[in-house]
């Protein structure tokens, strides 16, 4: 197996975070994922989730409306899972990295392996 080494700035680690956890979202059926990436935007949020509800009913169509898969739920995909993988290590040693002493949040839990891939390493240097 090949290993890629990235080497990012926070603000690129900080968007990588969020785009791995809308893929995952994605993938999972939480189509609101998509609106959540606007949140500042005035825009007609009913129009937009009664749009978002007929793409997940297209591609979904076996989730009843307000359902999702969970993470671990093999309709999910490994790649949800992969996404979920990368995005928990990269949160946790951020939050470590930006607040030492810890705090209270599944950010400084330890993360917890979902997919077959083993979990990504990473290393915060200043």
């Amino acid at each position: 197996m090949s290993l890629v080494t990235l080497t990012l700035t926070e603000e690129q680690a900080d968007i990588l975070l969020m785009s791995l956890e809308t893929y995952s979202r994605l993938k999972m059926g939480q189509f609101n994922a998509v609106t959540d990436l606007f949140p500042a935007r005035d825009f007609d949020r009913g129009k937009a989730a009664a749009a978002l509800q007929a793409a997940r009913q297209t591609v979904m169509p076996e989730l009843d409306a307000r359902g999702y898969y969970g993470i671990r739920n093999l309709e999910a995909g490994e790649q949800a899972r992969v996404a979920f993988d990368i995005q928990q290590v990269l949160r946790h040693a951020l939050a470590w990295h930006r607040h030492p002493a810890g705090g209270i949040g599944v950010c400084y839990d330890e993360p917890y392996k979902t997919s077959r891939a083993p979990l990504i390493r990473v290393e915060i240097r200043d």
